[in-house]
């Protein structure tokens, strides 16, 4: 079987004796396709340049160029060569040259034809295994290579869905906003049409949704060069690019007349529409996202007239709205002081077992004997730059807790956090204090950091994953889901947003997109958390589905001791 594989491999043999060359190429001959020749190692480097043979086999003691020195050379060019030494000599200078080079076989002269095929079909073996591994790790690496692009088709799918309003087919809010970023536009019109509840009242939802689709379509073709995005319900937004506030103004203008004159049939019902709209000048706004700009100037615009056009101004009432977080970051403020921000938790259900498995920790203010959720002043937090104060408040009070018990927990983590920087040095100091392994805290971060393209930020969890902490993905599949940053940070959980959970009995989307995230999950290795569980149709819907845990007030709500 080797003699059939050596007649595709050559052979370089390196001898200064006629007579010995010429007996063992005939013995080569046999064996190898192709046999050369040299008298010394100079002869040989170069023969060795020329032809690349797959064995060299070199006498040692020769004119010019000896065979160890030839040896080290090759070796330098081509660290893999397999080279065979053949010599009389048995003193401790030959031994430890071919130490050095590390050969792969050794003939002593007289060279007997038994020894030299023993010590050939070592080496042939020895090449046969290499050929049988590098075509192995090829097969291993196309094989890769096209699970690899089964992931990214899924993941382009999901994200395509996950952008994309599942009513019209038009791009969503989540397209918007990353448009919005990428694309810098200078102007931006919001169209809410007017006394829609009323046209779901009188005609019911069916016909409601197929007015939507209609609206959607016309608007679609009536923007022309700029995009057009469906938000929530009845609203809609248009992105603009460098044309001036006067002639948006114009078209604006001009698309309301088209819609207040256009009838739409819906099942042999004529049905007309006025519309709302709002013009937010990007420049003018002093926000990331113009939404509440937009929805600000459209509530303004309605309480003078429906059917109208506003352009966004700075007013009062954003002053108003502005003493409103200003007020909360006091409130915060005083939490904080006071000792009254305490940590709640929430139990999470591993779905095969039916056990508390582990606890999410969740930030709670306790004011005049009420609890209060982060929905009332994370915003707040967020704006007034105390956040990461909350988050460190929330871990030690959370690890002083469960020092007391080995169940695994969470914390959320936010993108202000890791700008800080301080999360690596205090969770390590945290675990020495309270005596808790790294490997028991989960650390949940949003999608918009895990696409966050800061390196730090990506560095720093990366670093923390090195030490033992977890990482989970929180309301995965609200943003832009980035499954490459699922990848590269090696995401131990996946929890899929609420949004797709609580609606998972009637929504047959809802469904298929969490069947699709489970798909890519069980590909990656990844466990997923499925949150909002909130009855027992829902628990059974999503056990079925194959998720792994599941967290919502059907299995426990927050509350501020673990559950015995």
């Amino acid at each position: 079987m080797l003699d059939k594989f050596s007649k595709n491999l050559t052979v370089l043999f390196v001898e200064d004796d006629t007579a010995a060359r010429t007996s063992i190429k005939m013995l080569l001959d046999l064996f190898f396709d192709r046999v050369f020749l040299a008298e010394n190692g100079k002869e040989g480097l170069k023969l060795f340049e020329q032809n690349k043979p797959d064995i060299v086999i070199t006498d040692i003691t020769m004119p010019i160029m000896g065979g160890i020195e030839m040896s080290k050379i090759i070796r330098v060019r081509q660290p893999s060569q397999k080279i065979i030494i053949s010599s009389a000599h048995q003193d401790i200078e030959f031994l430890l040259g071919s130490l050095e080079i590390g050969v792969d076989g050794y003939l002593i002269k007289p060279i007997q034809k038994k020894q030299f095929i023993a010590t050939i079909k070592r080496v042939l073996e020895r090449i046969s295994l290499e050929i049988e591994n590098e075509n192995y790790q090829k097969n291993l690496e196309k094989m890769v290579q096209i699970q690899v692009a089964k992931i990214k088709e899924q993941s382009d799918s999901i994200m395509k869905q996950l952008r994309t309003d599942r009513l019209t087919g038009l791009a969503n809010k989540e397209q918007l906003e990353i448009d919005f970023i990428n694309k810098s536009p200078t102007e931006m019109l919001f169209l809410n049409i007017d006394n829609f509840d009323q046209i779901n009242m009188s005609y019911g939802f069916e016909v409601g949704d197929i007015l939507l689709l209609k609206i959607a379509k016309y608007l679609n073709e009536e923007v022309g060069e700029y995009q057009l995005y469906r938000l929530n319900g009845d609203e809609f937004a248009i992105m603009i690019y460098n044309k001036g506030i006067a002639e948006v103004e114009k078209f604006a203008n001009q698309l309301k007349l088209t819609i207040y004159n256009k009838v739409f049939i819906v099942n042999d019902v004529s049905i007309r529409i006025t519309v709302t709209i709002g013009i937010v000048p990007i420049l003018d706004i002093y926000t990331d996202v113009p939404y509440s700009s937009a929805h600000l100037v459209i509530k303004e615009a309605r309480e003078l007239r429906r059917n109208s056009i506003a352009v966004f101004k700075f007013n009062p009432s954003s002053i108003n709205k502005q003493k409103e977080g200003l007020e909360w970051a006091q409130k915060i403020k005083l939490a904080l002081d006071f000792d009254l921000l305490i940590p709640y938790f929430q139990p999470i259900v591993n779905l095969q077992t039916k056990e508390i498995d582990k606890y999410e920790c969740l930030a709670r203010i306790i004011d005049k004997g009420n609890v209060i959720s982060p929905f009332f002043f994370i915003e707040s937090a967020k704006i007034a730059g105390i956040l990461p104060e909350i988050t460190r408040r929330i871990i030690e009070k959370s690890f002083a807790v469960m020092e007391k018990s080995k169940v695994i927990f969470s914390i959320n983590i936010s993108d202000d956090d890791l700008k800080e920087g301080y999360l690596n040095k205090f969770l390590n100091e945290m675990c020495s204090k309270y005596h808790i392994l790294p490997q028991r805290v989960v650390l949940e971060i949003l999608e918009n950091i895990s696409n966050y393209d800061a390196g730090d930020a990506i560095k720093q969890l990366e670093e923390l994953k090195d030490k033992g902490f977890q990482i989970s993905i929180d309301d995965f599949g609200a943003e832009s889901s980035n499954f490459a940053r699922v990848q590269k940070l090696n995401v131990d959980f996946i929890k899929i947003d609420g949004s797709f959970i609580k609606d998972i009995a009637t929504d047959k989307n809802s469904q298929d997109i969490v069947k699709t995230i489970i798909f890519y999950a069980q590909l990656s290795g990844v466990k997923t958390i499925a949150e909002f569980v909130h009855n027992k149709e829902t628990f059974h819907i999503v056990m079925a589905l194959g998720v792994d845990y599941a967290q919502g007030y059907h299995l426990g709500e927050p509350k501020s001791e673990l559950v015995d």
